[in-house]
């Protein structure tokens, strides 16, 4: 028994490296908030100075284009930035132009919603390096 335990564990383990990422100057953050799915992305890995950060908004299945949305930017010194972003008009993309100034740890929190409606809220970190 404790042999097939240790072959799991191995097992487990070597699938888990063979997956594993470096998520280092880049967001991995798809997820649902109510019933809307979020994907935020770099259009290329992150970089001190000015970024373009995609996010894309779906609602039961259906893309977004009218939706009301702001990405708060804290960085590692504390300060926060609010930037508003850009509808592209191509499947619920929203493109924010953020600037990195510095390398650390980022915190953001991503407000969104309709024009009448619950504002909807999701929080996240990334690291700059």
């Amino acid at each position: 028994m404790k042999v097939l335990q240790k072959v799991i564990l191995g097992l487990g383990l070597v699938i888990g490296s063979v997956y594993a990422q470096d998520v280092s100057n880049t967001i991995h953050s798809p997820g649902y908030i109510k019933d809307y799915r979020v994907i935020i992305k770099p259009a290329t890995e992150l970089k001190q100075g000015n970024n373009d950060i995609n996010v894309n908004f779906t609602h039961k299945g259906h893309s977004h284009n009218d939706l009301n949305t702001k990405l708060t930017v804290l960085s590692p010194d504390k300060t926060s930035i609010d930037y508003k972003g850009a509808n592209t008009n191509k499947n619920g993309e929203y493109v924010f132009n953020v600037n990195l100034p510095q390398k650390g740890s980022y915190n953001y929190i991503l407000t969104f919603s309709h024009n009448v409606g619950v504002t909807q809220t999701k929080r996240g970190s990334f690291n700059l390096n």
